[in-house]
């Protein structure tokens, strides 16, 4: 994924989340006078857009569009293979799921 916008979502199916404890989200954009700000609210929910909450995740804006940075979350994961699902709110992002 190299981008979202507010509202846009992207599934993973299936997935196991067993043993994972966090997820990282590798993430650029803003600029010199944003830096450090909230920009963005990415919510990791279970089967669908709407489906449980696991993990949330914000994203803060970065110097410059190609200054990439890292932000980590905890997970609560069930069990088993499920459907996770990727939402976004807030501003427009540059986005790599990590793990």
């Amino acid at each position: 994924m190299t981008g979202f916008d507010p509202g846009d979502h992207v599934a993973f199916d299936p997935v196991s989340l067993g043993g994972v404890g966090t997820v990282t989200l590798r993430h650029s954009r803003g600029s010199a006078a944003t830096a450090g700000t909230a920009r963005a609210t990415v919510e990791l929910r279970l089967d669908s857009p709407t489906g449980p909450v696991l993990a949330t995740a914000t994203l803060n804006a970065t110097t410059v569009n190609k200054a990439w940075t890292s932000t980590a979350a905890p997970v609560g994961q069930p069990a088993g293979q499920r459907r996770r699902v990727s939402r976004t709110t807030g501003a427009r992002r540059r986005c790599r799921i990590l793990s």
